[in-house]
This record gives structure tokens, C-alpha cells and sequence, in this order.
């Protein structure tokens, strides 16, 4: 105990306890691993992200030397163009530079041992979890020092605590790796943690070269991220009662250039992969996709709603905006309110508000470390924390529990309470199928899960299914397995007497599971549509509890 408290105390000491944290969240969430899989490291979106480095060390960019099966197997996160052979994504390259140093190891590590060189196999799904292990550590290693200098080193754990377990920071820095998100938000710490250096010390040319580098890789992981910069700036700026003649003495010429030079050479990897797919060094990747909703933006669903609702699934945002318009007259609490405003209302004009499979309002989670501030400033204020204590422990557990139970993607519509509340309450919710056709005497895989997805190792013993079909005949069956190398329990019932007996065109039903299965068993449903015409599978989905 004695050791704990030293450690806390001691910077070194509190870097070493978040990344054992981190580390060994990581790890059990992680094994075993699903690869190609759509919750796996590498698919999708964090493919995407990822694969300018098996283009730029193992395809040389050449996307016609990949297999066509690999290509098949990370869930569509870019494509080869089938006439140049180019490899296309719309992502930036940042995630990708920051992942270098531990693709590098991996790859070495492969070659050494002999293992399967093609960038996407076996250790490199390591890659994106190093990276987020050390990122996410020494992201909220530097917000906790820059928070020590102006609040109670306890203050400054709660903190850190309530952004990474309180908010959508948890899911990205733990269940999906390779997302952008949990590398900006160690940029954005490492830029307040060296500009607060500025306001405090004023501009030497190391923190010159620093600022440039940083403000380069914050654009290149996701330049929508551009918008943060100003925001950090004049918040801290005035934070620190810095005026206009203060700024023009810390600048000069040669000090703007040298900075902006740093910027580009961090950008210059994303201006040249422009220049390879495009033919033109700036390039919108995106294509029809963008703000097209400016005019209405859905805000109330970007803050509210059950599909991603930013104050929903993080409660802890709402204290930290009531903290900034506690004291909405001092200037930099007015930057934030204004850049918070103006921000949510850019992303709930975008063409989609919830971001695809968003665990909440995921564009927040970097963000963060600047609209805590007020929280932290606010709780070391306090004399009597009883109740706000009580509040950010509930909405670190509400918060956990929904990342705990949340199948990867929320399918059920944007106002849909009555999933979203057994989302919150009934335990652990694997992603749902909707809307498939099962034809006759045909078998249909509507779900498959691992049993266990949390740190905290959970016996669960039974799991809700919910089925709803329409044109199901006497014969229809819905079956559930446990598996692991062999079947480890199996049950089945006639949809027909279920749906029967619920009164309608829905069926709950309850499958005990085996006393002492292994962790990473698979709990599968299948659909079996016996002697039927063509069946419409609506909704299939697993609740463990």
C-alpha cells in the first residue's frame, strides 16, 4: 500500500501505474484474439488507418501483390484499384506514423521467427494494441502533469480516471485499437502539456520545434482535428492572463518559419500518398461524404440519443460543460463553450451524426483533456466533494457497464430506448442481425460472440435471446451453442410455440449455459427454416447476464 501511494506521488511512479492499468486492460480484453473478424484489430475503419504500413514495407504500394483472400478478409477498409493496382484509403496517414515504431518490431519479430510476412496475419494485429497501450498511457501521463501544477494530485487521478473509464475514451483505448481517436488524444495532451510549458516559460526553440511537430501530426491522424489548435491556444492563453503584446514578443520570423516547417515535414507523407492516388498533393479522400446536413444539424441526437448520444453514454461530458459555464464570464471558459458549440454542431452536420459503429459521440473522446479542465479546476475548489464523488463514480460504472455490453455497433434505430436501456441493465449485448432473408431448408448464422470481453473475469449463466421473424412455419427451429473446439452445450426450441406462447411475432427465450466453460468459448445462435418459404429474419440478438 505503502508503495502504491509512492508511486502516485512520484511522476515516474504514476506513468508506471497507468500503463500496467492500461497494459493489463488491453491484454484480457484482447485474448483471444479474433482475427478477420469484425471485431478484430485490423478491420474495417482501423484497417484503413493501418495499411499504409504493409503498403510502404511490404507491397511497396502495389496492391495487385496482395491476396485477393486477405484483401476479402479486413471488413472493406480500402480497396485495390483493379486497373492501377493502387492502394486506396480515405484515412489519413497519422495513425499509421505513430503505429510505425511498433509495426517495425512486429515485422522483425516475423521475419525472425519465420512467421507469415503479409502485414495482416498473426502478430501484426499486435500493432494496433501496443500502440494504444503506450499512447493512451502517455497521453493521460502528460494531461496528469500538466493538471498537477493547478490541482491536488488526487484531483488530478480522479481526473484522468473519470476521462479514461467515464468516458468513450475506454472503448477506443481498449476495444478498438486502431481507431484514430486514442492517438489524438495523445496529441492533444502532448500539445496542452508543451504550450502550457509556453504560457508558463515563453517560447524557446525547443518547444518551438515541439509545437510545429505536434500540430503537424495532430492534422495528419485526422485534419478535422485542426480544429482543437485554436481552441487550446486561446484557452490557455488566457488561462495564463496572456495578452496580445506578450504573444508578438514570444514570436518572430524565423520562429513562425521554422514552425511551420516542422508542421509540413509531419504532413509530407500525406501530401505524397495524395499525389500517388489522386495526381494532386491536396485531396478531399472522402468523396460525396461530408456536412451535408449544415443546415439542420441533429444535434439532440448527437447529445442524447440512444444511437450514440454523446451526454448518454458518457454523463461525465455533461458535468464537465456544467463546470465550464459555472464560471462562463472568465474568458478561456467562454473559448471552450464556444469551441464546444461550434464543434457539435460540425459533426452533428455530418452526413451521418453517429459515425457509423460509434460507442457514443467518438469525435469528443480527444477533446477531453481540454473540457475537463473546468472539472478539475471546480473539484479542487471544492470543500464537500460527498456527492460530486458519488457522481463520477456512477457515471464511470454506467459508462463501463455500456462499453462492457456494447456488441460493436447499436443497430436498433436512433430513438430506440427499450434496447438501449437493456443494453444498460441486462449485461453483455453481442451485435444483433437484422433484415436477412432465410431461405427454405436453409441454415442461417445469426450470431457469434466470444462469452467473455471484460477484465474482471464473469461467470455468466444464462443467455436472452430475442428473436423476430415473419412467415416462420411449425418446423422452424432457432438453436443456441456454446463452443470451444467441441460443443459444449446445445439447446433448441420451436419458434412456432414460442411466438405462440409471447402472444405475436417476437420470441424471448432463455438458454442456461454450462457451469465452468472456458472464457473464450463462442456462443452461437443459428436459424433453421425447415419446409418454408423464404423467411424474414428481422431481428436476432444475444443478451449474456
Amino acid at each position: 500500500m505503502q508503495t502504491i501511494k509512492y508511486l502516485k506521488k512520484n511522476k515516474l511512479g504514476a506513468l508506471a501505474i497507468i500503463m500496467v492499468v492500461i497494459g493489463l486492460l488491453i491484454y484480457s480484453k484482447r485474448k483471444p484474439r479474433e482475427y478477420f473478424h469484425f471485431k478484430g484489430e485490423l478491420w474495417a475503419d482501423q484497417a484503413g488507418y493501418y495499411m499504409y504500413l504493409p503498403g510502404a514495407f511490404i507491397y511497396d504500394f502495389d496492391g495487385s501483390e496482395m491476396p485477393d483472400t486477405l484483401l476479402k478478409s479486413i471488413g472493406h477498409g480500402f480497396h485495390v484499384d483493379t486497373t492501377s493496382g493502387k492502394m486506396i484509403t480515405k484515412y489519413a496517414v497519422g495513425v499509421a506514423m505513430l503505429q510505425a515504431p511498433f509495426f517495425g518490431l512486429v515485422h522483425l519479430h516475423t521475419k525472425i521467427t519465420g512467421g507469415r510476412i503479409d502485414g495482416f496475419s498473426g502478430n501484426y494485429h499486435n500493432v494496433p494494441n501496443c500502440a494504444a497501450w503506450f499512447y493512451a498511457s502517455i497521453g493521460l501521463w502528460l494531461f496528469y502533469l500538466f493538471l498537477i501544477e493547478r490541482v491536488q494530485r488526487k484531483i488530478a487521478w480522479v481526473i484522468i480516471s473519470v476521462i479514461f473509464f467515464g468516458t468513450s475514451t475506454y472503448y477506443y483505448g481498449v476495444d478498438n485499437t486502431g481507431m484514430s481517436h486514442i492517438y489524438s488524444f495523445f496529441l492533444f495532451s502532448a500539445f496542452i502539456y508543451v504550450f502550457n510549458r509556453v504560457c508558463r516559460n515563453g517560447l524557446n526553440w525547443i518547444n518551438l520545434v515541439a509545437v510545429g511537430a505536434i500540430c503537424g501530426l495532430i492534422v495528419a491522424v485526422r485534419p478535422i482535428n485542426l480544429l482543437f489548435i485554436p481552441m487550446a491556444v486561446f484557452y490557455l492563453l488566457f488561462l495564463y492572463k496572456r495578452d496580445w503584446h506578450w504573444a508578438k514578443r514570444q514570436l518572430s520570423i524565423s520562429k513562425v518559419m521554422v514552425g511551420i516547417t516542422m508542421a509540413v515535414l509531419m504532413l509530407a507523407p500525406q501530401f505524397l500518398y495524395w499525389k500517388y492516388t489522386s495526381g494532386s498533393a491536396i485531396h478531399y479522400s472522402y468523396g460525396n461524404e461530408g456536412f451535408s446536413n449544415w443546415k439542420s444539424p441533429m444535434l439532440i441526437e448527437f447529445w442524447f440519443a440512444p444511437l450514440a448520444g454523446l451526454f448518454l453514454y458518457s454523463p461525465a461530458y455533461l458535468l464537465a460543460i456544467v463546470a465550464i459555464f459555472r464560471k462562463i464570464k472568465q474568458r478561456e471558459n467562454q473559448v471552450l463553450i464556444i469551441g464546444f458549440l461550434g464543434f457539435c454542431y460540425l459533426m452533428a452536420s455530418w452526413h451521418v451524426y453517429f459515425f457509423g459503429c460509434s460507442f457514443g459521440s467518438r469525435n469528443l473522446v480527444e477533446f477531453s483533456v481540454l473540457f475537463f479542465i473546468p472539472l478539475a479546476l471546480w473539484l479542487n475548489e471544492l470543500k464537500r466533494v460527498k456527492l460530486m464523488r458519488g457522481l463520477l463514480i456512477t457515471s464511470m460504472m454506467f459508462t463501463l457497464s455500456l462499453a462492457h455490453s456494447f456488441g460493436g455497433c447499436y443497430t436498433f434505430g436512433v430513438w430506440n430506448w427499450k434496447e438501449f436501456v437493456g443494453m444498460a441493465t441486462r449485461g453483455v449485448h453481442y451485435q444483433s442481425i437484422s433484415n436477412k432473408e432465410v431461405l427454405p431448408n436453409q441454415m442461417f448464422l445469426g450470431v457469434n460472440s466470444d462469452a467473455h470481453r471484460f477484465f474482471t473475469i464473469s461467470n455468466y449463466h444464462a443467455a436472452d435471446v430475442c428473436l423476430k421473424v415473419e412467415g416462420y412455419g411449425p418446423k422452424t427451429e432457432l438453436a443456441f451453442e456454446v463452443y470451444k473446439d467441441s460443443v459444449l452445450a446445445f439447446a433448441s426450441f420451436n419458434v412456432a410455440k414460442e411466438m405462440e406462447r409471447d402472444g405475436g411475432n417476437e420470441a424471448n427465450y432463455t438458454f442456461l449455459l454450462p457451469k465452468d466453460y472456458p472464457k473464450d468459448a463462442s456462443i452461437k445462435a443459428y436459424l433453421f427454416n425447415v419446409g418454408q418459404d423464404t423467411l424474414k429474419l428481422e431481428k436476432l440478438s444475444i443478451w449474456l447476464r
